[in-house]
This record gives C-alpha cells, structure tokens and sequence, in this order.
C-alpha cells in the first residue's frame, strides 16, 4: 500500500500503523499508537484535526481532513488527507476504525499556485481573454468585461468578433490572420482597434500567445487600454511640431534681424567716423562734442554686441557647434587671461590656476574658449569692493566628467538664485553691465555636447561654478 494505513479502537486510539507510518515519521510503535499522531501534526493543523476527529468516533460519520505532517527525513512538513470508516457490529456498535494518510502536498501546492495565479490574472488591470481555435472564447477576466462594458460571463461562448471594431468580414479575416501568426511566431504583439458593448470604439494594445493545453490549442490575449494614451502621444507630437515650427520661426526672425541690422549700424558706425574726420580741432576739443560722440560711439557699440548676443543666441539653440578637438586647458585658460588682461589689471585680481587634475579635454574649441571667458569675466565683474578678488580654477575627474571648478571671492548670491541665472536676460546684479545671456549660452553649449554646469554660491562669501565636459582623460605622458 503506496499510502499510509492505520486503523484504530471504537474509542479512537489508534492500534496499528504499516511501515509507510514509521519510515516517513521516525517514530518507534509505542511513541504513535494511542495518540501519537498529534506529535506530527504541523500546529497551526493539530486543532482543527483533533476536533475532526472527536466528532468522527463519536457520530460514527467518515472522517476527513487535510493536515500537515512532519517528515522525518528533512524535517518539513508535507500535506496529507487523512480519511477513515468505521466498522460496525450487527447491532450497530463501532467496533473498529480504518484509516489512510496520502501525501497531497504536490497536488496541494499545485492548487495554491493555480489559485494564486487566478487570484493575479482576476485582479489584473489589463484584460485577458482565452480564445479556442476556432474563436469562441472561453474566459474573460474581470478587467477585459470592465474594458468592453460587459456583465459577468456575458461574453463568454461569444465569437472573438465580437469585441472587434469594423465590418464583421474584416474582423473575421484580421482574427484569422492574427491566429495564423501566432501559430507561426508563437506571438503578436500590436495595437488593435476595438468595439464596447454600447458601440464606443476604442483601441487596446494586445499581446497574443499559443498555448496548447490538454489536446486544445488555445489562444491567450493581454490587452490594455491604450485611447487615452494615444491622444496624448498626438496631442504632444502635435505641440511639438508646434513648437519646432516656433523655434524655426523664431531662428528665422533672429537671423533676419541681426544680418538686416549690421548693415545700417556698420553705416551709422562709418558716418560717425567720417564726421569726427571732419570736425575742425577746435570742436574736438569741445567737452560737450566728446560726451555726445562718446554716447553715441557706446551705443553703437551696445547695438553690435545686441546683434553678436541674438546670432549666439540662435546657434546655441540649434545646437551648432564646430568640431571637437583636443584642447590643452592651460593653453585656453592662458588665452582667455590674455583677452580679459586689462580688466584682471584694473581690479587687481589674483588668479591661482592648478589644472594637474584633468590636463586636456576633447570639445569644440571656440565653445571652450566661450565658456572659460564667460566665468572669468564674470567673477572679476561681480567682485566684492569690500576686498582683492581672488579666483581658483582647478581641474578634476568625476565619474566620466572631466570638471572645470573655477570659484571666486565676489558678491555671491541669495539663495535660490543658483538655478536663475541660467535663464536667458537674467541678471541678479544690476549694477554691472550686462545683457544676461552669457551663461544662458554657456549652459545650452554644455546641455547639447551632452556636459552640465552646476552652481553653489553664498551671498557675500563667493561662487563655486562646476562645469562638466563629457570626455575621456587624454594622458599626455
């Protein structure tokens, strides 16, 4: 007997076990017969099997019920059913008990699984929908009824075609198809256009498989929702280009306006010229000639940087950059301190340079030489008058970055200003000249060569400026 078997007196106590008992339990005889059993019995079971039990021996009925028994052997427990009759005398008086344990535990936890899989797949947010082969569907979950505004069982034993928007010889022909590739890839993945029960139209996202269980070949569709989804990807697809179309226009005006603009600016430029040429020494020497031709002179010279900002403006939008190259640090940061020379000298400021960190970085060479003339310019402009300005540039590795860090002494700023001044035409410090777009142009130069540029500041102490430039070490040695 595969099983174990046992029998017992009319008061329950159990008088015999076969070998199965001792083998799986490791019990000696007069450690089980009597009551034995109860030491075997997972906890949580023992209960409810002893009640079972009582309640058999005294009413006579079957007995059965499913518990857990220790294995001896690696010390688990395991399900068994557990089931017995009595034997009756011809007055009716039990005489006798016999009994079986069977293992259960596989079939057991087969059941949990499948009931736990129902349980996930019943719970689902996306529809599922089984489907014979020849399109009758023989379940639905409860989301796929919630999707297509069905009752409970209602499309069950229906054709698949039912749930298909459009002419009922199309969704004939597009289910056979479908089924065909499944059969032939295994699966179909897609976007399906779909019908409610009340006739709204809808479109899902379907993932279909084969699966081929107990001699039926079945078909197991997932699918999700996806109307609302795809109006948004539209509606954004289409602000997009509403945007792109902005953006040209916008490129279009700001080339327009600086090419048409530098012609008259360079004659009004010219005209000046000419007329300081011919003005007699004498109204040279005007004080009142000087201030007036000093104005207009500036503000020539406003509108030419004006035109140069808008033409920056628009290649850092559109991202246009010449080619990257090899550049030496120390060779830019020595040209950039050339260019600036007379402002480091009028405020004299104090430039500490260690570039032994990171000694070359691969990046467009004018670009570079924007960013670095930006940020020095910028920390002699913005300068304490309380103090000398001194400024720091060093070099470093960070992750895959080489780090340019350049931090100064100046005015600082208030906090939650740090992100602002990226902004284009922003300016937290008034009393400086300045249009606002230079570090809105560097930070778009970063963005696009796929770099970023980080900013810590403390009002009244100084600014820190992190840039990192994407690019492999060049060792020189």
């Amino acid at each position: 007997v595969p099983q174990i078997f046992w029998t017992a007196d009319e008061t329950g106590k159990v008088d015999y076990y076969n070998q199965n008992w001792y083998k799986f339990t490791g019990l000696d005889e007069t450690t089980s017969l009597g009551d034995g059993w109860q030491l075997i019995i997972h906890p949580d079971d023992l209960q409810d099997t002893i009640n079972t039990w009582t309640l058999a021996v005294k009413t006579g009925e079957p007995y059965q019920v499913q518990s857990r028994y220790l294995r001896h052997a690696d010390k688990t427990y395991r399900w068994h059913l557990g089931r017995a009759q009595c034997l009756r005398d011809e007055n009716g008086k039990i005489i006798k008990w016999f009994g079986t344990s069977t293992d259960i535990h596989d079939q057991k936890s087969l059941e949990e699984s499948l009931k736990m899989q129902a349980e996930v797949i019943e719970n689902m947010d996306e529809g599922v929908c089984i489907v014979d082969q020849q399109g009758y569907i023989i379940y639905v979950n409860q989301a796929q009824e919630r999707i297509f505004g069905y009752e409970h069982g209602e499309l069950v034993g229906k054709q698949v075609t039912v749930l298909n928007a459009g002419a009922e010889y199309q969704t004939l022909d597009n289910v056979r198809y479908i089924m065909e590739e499944v059969m032939q890839k295994n699966f179909w993945a897609g976007e399906w256009n779909n019908i409610k029960k009340d006739g709204t139209c809808f479109t899902t996202y379907s993932y279909i498989t084969f699966l081929k269980l107990e001699q039926k070949e079945l078909f197991v569709c997932v699918q999700r929702d996806i109307t609302e989804e795809k109006k948004f990807r539209e509606t954004i697809l289409k602000q997009n280009e509403e945007l792109i179309k902005i953006n040209n226009d916008l490129d279009n005006f700001i080339y327009t306006a600086s090419h048409d603009l530098k012609a008259p600016v360079s004659n009004i430029e010219g005209l000046m010229l000419d007329m300081m040429s011919s003005v007699d020494e004498r109204t040279k020497a005007s004080e009142d000639f000087n201030m007036i031709t000093n104005l207009m002179f500036q503000s020539v010279e406003r509108f030419k940087n004006t035109i140069r900002d808008l033409t920056d403006i628009s290649k850092a939008q559109k991202g246009v950059t010449e080619d990257n190259m090899q550049i030496s640090v120390a060779d830019m940061v020595e040209e950039v301190k050339q260019l600036i020379a007379t402002d480091i000298k009028n405020s004299n400021a104090e430039i500490i340079v260690d570039l032994s960190g990171c000694q070359y970085i691969t990046f467009s060479l004018k670009n570079f030489r924007s960013i670095v003339y930006n940020l020095l310019i910028n920390a002699i402009k913005y300068r304490s008058p309380e103090r000398k300005p001194v400024i720091q540039l060093s070099t470093f590795l960070e992750d895959q970055y080489c780090v340019l860090q350049i931090t100064d002494n100046g005015l600082g700023m208030q906090p939650g200003y740090e992100n602002k001044i990226f902004q284009m035409f922003k300016r937290m410090h008034s009393h400086v000249d300045g249009s606002g777009v230079g570090l809105y142009i560097v930070k778009r130069m970063l963005d696009n060569a796929g770099g970023k540029i980080e900013v810590k500041s403390v009002e009244n102490q100084g600014t820190t400026f992190k840039i990192h430039f994407k690019t492999e070490r060049i060792d020189i040695n």
